[in-house]
Order: C-alpha cells, then structure tokens, then sequence
C-alpha cells in the first residue's frame, strides 16, 4: 500500500457535523472514488460532494505518481508531467480548473473534473461516469472525445465520513449561487490578456441567443465567421457550441465555450479545434480599462523572450515532433529562418529564477540541454533546445 502523508487544510476543522440538515440532499455521487492505472504508473483519489439537482459539484482531486511505468499511450505527455509535478511522496501539483455533474438521462449520469498538472500548459478532463456493475473513469485530453485511458473506479466512503470536516464545506457546496446571462458584447481574452475574438449576448422570448467571432485562427489574422450555439443553461455556467470558418478556404473548426457566470468577469474555457484557452469575458464598454497585471502573464525566464532558430543547414526545415524525443511522430515543420517562436514548456523542466540571472552564454548552454514545447500560433510541437535562440 502506497503511504501518504495528507496535509489536512483548514476546510476540514471547525464546526462539526452536528448539523445534519447541511447533507440532506446529497446525492449518490457523494464518496470517495480511486483508480489506478493497469500498469500501476499513476492512482486518482476523487473526493465528490453533490447535492440531487445540482450541476455544481466540489472535487477535491488528488493524482500519485506510483513509481510505475505508464501504458505507452500515456508517456508522450501525460506520465512525464506528472512524474515532473510529483514530490517526494509522490503526490502530484494539481490545479482544478471546473468541475460539474452531467446528466444524459437516467443511468447515465457522470462527473467532470477539468485540471492541469504543476505547470504543465495541458488540460486534461476526468470523467466518472457509471457501468453496468461499477462507475468507470476515464482521462481525456482537452477537449477530445477518444480517452487516452481507462479503468475501474472504485468507490469508498468520502473522506469526511472518516474525520470531523467543517458543516461549511457541505454549506457552501449546497448553496446555488444565482448567475445571470452575461449582457452586452464582451472581449475574449486569454490568460496572458491576447484577444481572441468577442461574443454579444441576448435574451428574447425565444431564449438566450450569442453572436461574435473568433479571430487569430487557421493561420489567419483576420476575424473568422463563427456560430455559437447554447447548449446548456445553469445557474452557475453556460455551455455554448462553437463552430468557426476560415474565409479563405474550406477548413472549419468545432468546440464549446464554457462559462463560469458566478465570477466577474465571467471566466471560462474555450475548446477550439485541437486548442483549449483559459478565457475571460471583458465587458466591450471596460474592456480598455482593464490593467494589464488582470491577466497572469508568464513574462519570467523562458517565458520573457520570443526565440528564432539557429544551426539549421541551408535549405532545411526543423521537425517538430508529440513528444520530447526523436522517435515520435512529427506533427509540423519549421522552416529554418522562422522567428516569433513562443516556448509553452520544456523537458527537464528549467528554473526561471535561474534562467533569468543567466549570461547569454548560460542561457544558451540551458536550453541546449532540454526539449521545449514550442508554438508559432499556428502550429505546435517538441523540439530540441538546441536550435532555439534569443531574440533579444
């Protein structure tokens, strides 16, 4: 058995459990769920509270590198980062970004978590969902619909039928917060403040409708026609459907915009294509307004400075590959003169506090040492550090 040490926050201390009214109405997925990858690379521990009636869910999400080697399918992205984000007992850095309940009709209920691992740019989604004879989590990344894993969950008493938790945790889960429809144009902006397009609201008798574009995509400065759809409706978030076209060819992208409406401004997830954006919803009217510290811009170390390329023989291209090694699958090129190169991560991970302190020539020597996840904004992959350099 894998030992633990659990630091227990002050969420679980306080007032008892006296009163019992606060878990009335929790529903069937209120437990502790744990599954472990076949091969024994990685365990999840989901704590789930929900209350019948409700889409919103609390999670507290818990993944442990085991030591194990992953299945195949999860060491391209996946298991590295984990391993990466591990501390000495194995518990892995996890950021939750939304979880909720999904309902498909009777029998077909499910919970979705939506999380990143330590500093790794990727979100992957975890979905509880039930079986015949037990519930099943699977691990998607992004917004794919194919899960890169599978296993059996195995339910168990939450945590806080084994200790004293505060009557506030299952307070605050239970209270639905009133959220409106969001009014007016808005700008989309990413985590680092860019403009992504813009999206109006409205309501009507015939129901809330949304209009906009998206702009930035298919290799295209220019604003692309784009469709949003609502989907879904709750007090606490909207779902929207996405479809997105280049104007100038034939390519056409599909997604879904989530919104946390409770936040202000609004916040939310956009899934387009093969990318996903932390977005928030800037009010046209304010939108100029808005101090650019808003937005957590990773402006530090390797993140300061765009990169061109450098030692690529004449009448060349670089490939750029899934993973951080040679072997796996190229999934674009560069051409050897290409400049405004943005580095998303890289493999052993640098110290940015270092890097920055660096002379060129350390700087150099650093990233001659690593693979970096790099984008052009139009295409993205792995290559070696080697070839990167400054742009000062």
């Amino acid at each position: 058995m894998m030992f633990r040490i659990c630091a227990i926050i002050c969420l679980f201390c306080g007032n008892s459990l006296a009163a019992q009214d606060v878990r009335d109405g929790l529903s069937n997925w209120y437990a502790r769920f744990e599954a472990l990858e076949a091969l024994g690379g990685f365990e999840i521990v989901a704590d789930i509270i929900h209350y019948t009636g409700q889409s919103q869910v609390t999670a507290d999400l818990q993944i442990y590198d085991v030591g194990a080697p992953c299945a195949a399918t999860l060491e391209n992205m996946f298991c590295p980062a984990l391993r990466l984000a591990s501390n000495a007992y194995g518990a892995a850095e996890v950021h939750v970004l939304q979880s909720q309940f999904l309902s498909n009709g009777p029998g077909n209920d499910a919970i979705e978590i939506s999380f990143r691992i330590g500093r790794a740019p990727e979100v992957y989604r975890l979905a509880l969902s039930t079986g015949p004879r037990r519930e099943i989590a699977s691990l998607f990344t992004g917004a794919d619909t194919a899960p890169i894993w599978q296993g059996i969950a195995f339910r168990g008493p939450h945590v806080c039928e084994d200790m004293m938790c505060s009557a506030d945790i299952f307070a605050q889960a239970k209270q639905t917060q009133p959220a409106g429809l969001p009014q007016g144009m808005h700008f989309l902006r990413d985590d680092t403040g860019r403009d992504l397009g813009n999206i109006s609201f409205s309501d009507s008798p015939t129901g809330p409708s949304a209009t906009g574009a998206l702009f930035g995509l298919f290799g295209s400065p220019v604003a692309h026609e784009t469709q949003f759809t609502f989907d879904r409706q709750t007090a606490e978030a909207l779902s929207l459907k996405v479809t997105t076209r280049d104007a100038n060819s034939i390519a056409q992208w599909s997604g879904h915009l989530l919104i946390d409406t409770r936040s202000h401004p609004p916040r939310g997830t956009l899934f387009i294509g093969n990318d996903i954006f932390l977005v928030t919803l800037s009010p046209a009217e304010t939108a100029q307004d808005t101090p650019e510290d808003e937005y957590d811009t990773p402006g530090f170390g390797i993140y300061k400075y765009t990169y061109g390329l450098r030692d690529i023989p004449a009448n060349s291209s670089l490939n750029l590959r899934s993973a951080a090694d040679r072997s796996s699958a190229i999934v674009g090129t560069l051409a050897r003169n290409a400049q405004d190169l943005q580095v998303i991560a890289c493999l052993p991970e640098i110290d940015n506090i270092m890097f920055e302190e660096f002379t060129p020539a350390q700087q150099a020597a650093t990233l001659a040492r690593v693979w970096c996840n790099i984008t052009t904004g139009t295409v993205q992959g792995w290559m070696p550090g080697r070839y990167l350099v400054i742009n000062r």
